[in-house]
């Protein structure tokens, strides 16, 4: 493994930062185990080990108090909802039948990036395979989300949309029966 250069290093700091993550479609992960999960879902970029970094620099490019002496970055899904609303045409009707017929959780403007994680490892528990969030809930890609999940992010797909709008065409689609808008 050849070592991380200072570009890479700073590449890898600078995705902290949600701007930087969305900008490049990728972000990051920390620790062996979160980072062995996550490889079943998404494409491995970049990895950071004692082998190719020095404990010093895998501090600089952590954003956990103690890091986990290990950082991957990865390439994000392509996620529903981003491309904006209005232009789901086919894929949005497939999606909504899906949501419709399986367990599906929507969250409304869940704020704190740990709970969004707990919320998303929760549902990976139970098999819940997607999650639907208005515009205004937290990352998941939020590195306090992705650590949170404990790796559950691969088996969970979280898509953003305009949620209430979502879930009134879903019930006039007769979709859903019980949801309230």
């Amino acid at each position: 493994m050849n070592p991380l250069s200072k570009s890479q290093i700073k590449w890898v700091r600078s995705l902290q930062q949600k701007k930087h993550r969305d900008a490049e479609g990728v972000f990051v992960a920390e620790g062996e185990k979160c980072i062995n999960d996550l490889r079943a879902g998404f494409e491995l970029i970049l990895l950071a080990t004692p082998e190719n970094a020095t404990a010093t620099e895998i501090e600089r490019m952590s954003s956990l108090r103690s890091p986990q002496g290990m950082i991957g970055v990865f390439k994000k899904r392509e996620a529903m909802g981003r491309k904006g609303d209005e232009a789901m045409g086919r894929e949005g009707d497939e999606a909504m039948r899906r949501w419709g017929d399986g367990l599906c959780v929507a969250l409304d403007g869940v704020q704190d990036p740990g709970n969004l994680g707990t919320i998303i490892r929760t549902c990976d528990w139970f098999g819940i395979h997607d999650i639907i969030c208005s515009h205004d809930t937290a990352d998941c890609y939020n590195p306090k989300v992705v650590q949170a999940t404990m790796g559950a992010l691969a088996r969970v797909r979280v898509h953003y949309i305009d949620l209430a709008g979502t879930l009134q065409q879903m019930r006039e689609a007769d979709y859903l029966s019980m949801v309230h808008c």
